[in-house]
């Protein structure tokens, strides 16, 4: 007789406690929901596993039965999976939550958010229950991301033009989040150490004139100031500067 491609799971109990028609409701719902859903033994071996999630995974579900969990996984996760079984049963009232690399049937990796946790009711505890919410999309968003900022700030130092990037924050205020050394030579003080101080403290004179309202104007309309000239002068600085004012992002 062919094995069922259904997930092995006790349900004798929990059919003796619903109707049918709410327990095939919450087993559709199990099967159908789109985070892979596991449960194993204490030897680690997988006693059930939702359709969806065997589909994400490359395997149909009785192909998953009754083998290790610790196979889904990237050898150094494999050994972390260990360990985290270890301290849910060691902590049975708690939850363990990581990021790490499952791998598909056909040894494709992909970013998982993996919670794992005990039933809280149960006197002797012979099973342990994970989700794994697929984030590769995220975790490669995040990359694409950091190497775009690590290329900005390449073209940043490469400008013989001095650049202060500043965020404004939910407080209203322009915060340094970048510079150049560019800027550090034209102002001759070290720049870099002023990250993460508002505009105003840096450059205390600007209250005395209406430019930093043609920041917040340049962020409003997403309009450019270009080549605009400034006397400024505090206890730091004296002289006549050009400056551009561009809108990178929503809040820079």
């Amino acid at each position: 007789m062919k094995p069922s491609s259904k997930s092995s799971v006790n349900t004798k109990s929990t059919k003796n406690k619903m109707p049918k028609e709410k327990y095939d409701k919450y087993r559709s719902l199990y099967e159908n929901h789109p985070l892979i859903h596991i449960t194993i033994d204490l030897d680690g071996k997988i006693k059930s596993v939702n359709e969806s999630g065997a589909l994400e995974l490359g395997y149909e579900v009785n192909e998953l039965i009754n083998s290790n969990i610790s196979n889904l996984f990237i050898p150094q996760d494999a050994v972390r999976i260990k360990k985290q079984i270890q301290y849910v049963l060691l902590n049975p009232a708690k939850q363990s939550s990581h990021e790490m690399k499952m791998l598909r049937k056909n040894k494709q990796e992909f970013w998982v958010r993996e919670t794992i946790y005990t039933a809280k009711d149960d006197v002797l505890i012979n099973e342990v229950f994970f989700v794994f919410d697929n984030i590769t999309y995220q975790k490669n968003a995040e990359a694409n991301a950091k190497s775009l900022a690590q290329s900005l700030q390449n073209m940043l130092d490469a400008s013989p033009l001095g650049v202060l990037v500043y965020r404004l924050d939910e407080n209203g205020d322009l915060i340094l989040i970048s510079t150049n050394q560019s800027a550090v030579n034209i102002l001759q003080i070290d720049v870099y150490a002023l990250i993460s101080k508002k505009i105003q403290d840096i450059f205390p004179s600007l209250l005395n004139n209406n430019i930093i309202n043609k920041f917040f104007g340049v962020i409003n309309t997403g309009q450019p100031l270009l080549n605009q000239n400034l006397y400024y002068e505090d206890i730091h600085f004296n002289g006549i500067y050009e400056f551009s004012v561009m809108k990178l992002s929503d809040s820079t």
